[in-house]
């Protein structure tokens, strides 16, 4: 099957780029680089989470135009802020198929959200919601979201997980007098 597109994903150690229109933006330039298009950027909330699809014809051995592309993805951050650290969450070549399956997602990739929007959606601190994660790594909440990447989650599975959750009575909220 022949690989027509290149993705590649990065978290970033803190924000770098600004909004999904500045990832669009150096997503073109990722893409003039590598000689393909921009077919899709995504940015988390807080901008730790950088992903960018580059549309290429690809023939034969595809790991030379990947290490570029992380490359490329790598420089565009740092040309931004130079002393940011980035790691790859993903950096994978395409089959039509593929992208296609990813297409039809209803964004491209799914919603995330960041720790504090997870702890927001089932109502608990993020001290709380880290206590949690940790409980789950014990098995002791076998139903909790595992992060797709450290620190997002899948936000429809967080939402469901906040509906279905057990819960125990605690202390009443303070009122806010």
């Amino acid at each position: 099957m022949p690989i027509t597109s290149l993705s590649v994903h990065v978290t970033a150690d803190r924000p770098t780029i600004p909004d999904s229109s500045a990832a669009y933006r150096v997503g073109e330039q990722i893409a003039g680089k590598m000689s393909g298009q921009l077919l899709m950027a995504t940015w988390g909330d807080d901008g730790l989470l950088l992903g960018w699809l580059i549309g290429a014809d690809i023939e034969g051995d595809y790991g030379h135009r990947l290490s570029a592309l992380e490359h490329y993805a790598y420089a565009a951050v740092h040309a931004v802020d130079e002393d940011t650290e980035i790691r790859t969450e993903e950096l994978a070549a395409l089959s039509e198929t593929e992208l296609d399956r990813r297409r039809s997602l209803p964004s491209g990739i799914p919603e995330l959200a960041s720790t504090k929007e997870a702890a927001e959606i089932c109502k608990v601190s993020q001290q709380r919601w880290s206590e949690m994660q940790a409980e789950a790594r014990a098995g002791k909440r076998p139903n909790f979201p595992e992060p797709v990447v450290p620190g997002w989650y899948i936000k429809g599975q967080v939402e469901n997980y906040a509906q279905t959750r057990r819960t125990v009575a605690g202390r009443p909220a303070r009122s806010e007098s």
